[in-house]
């Protein structure tokens, strides 16, 4: 399956997932929520490395609904060992999401690297093919 089409069936998943989430709405038990809330970190951690800049944004908004345990009625009911789990499933997330980011910008530096040497090469070029001697030139 070619990149794009990846792409877009990931998009698509998110999409899916965001209208199941959001059409259970406030009524979702916790047992429901701790399951979607783990389907969702589950999906993003196999699909995640290739998601897009606007993919990433569509599982943040997801993420922050899921994550806000606030909004739901069932906060109070919540166990110690409830909240240590979305705890941990906050925690992949905002790792996973660092990562992201993290190799969005290995990638620029590498294409900034890259064009540096190709410019320093061409000054180099120009400089020997008109005759300047650099050694001269540092001296």
């Amino acid at each position: 399956m070619s990149i794009m089409k990846s792409n877009l069936l990931c998009a698509f998943l998110i999409i899916i997932s965001s209208f199941v989430l959001f059409s259970c709405d406030k009524k979702m038990n916790k047992e429901k929520y701790l399951q979607k809330f783990t389907s969702f970190i589950d999906e993003v951690s196999l699909k995640g490395n290739d998601f897009t800049e606007e993919q990433w944004k569509k599982a943040d908004k997801i993420f922050t609904a899921l994550a806000d345990t606030d909004n739901f009625e069932f906060k109070d009911n919540l166990t110690a060992s409830d909240k240590k789990e979305i705890g941990k499933l906050k925690g992949k997330y905002v790792l996973m999401r660092a990562k992201s980011g993290f190799r969005k910008a290995k990638k620029e530096v590498k294409e900034i690297m890259d064009q540096t040497e190709g410019f320093l090469d061409s000054i180099l070029d120009e400089l020997k093919d008109s005759g300047v001697e650099l050694e001269k030139m540092i001296k």
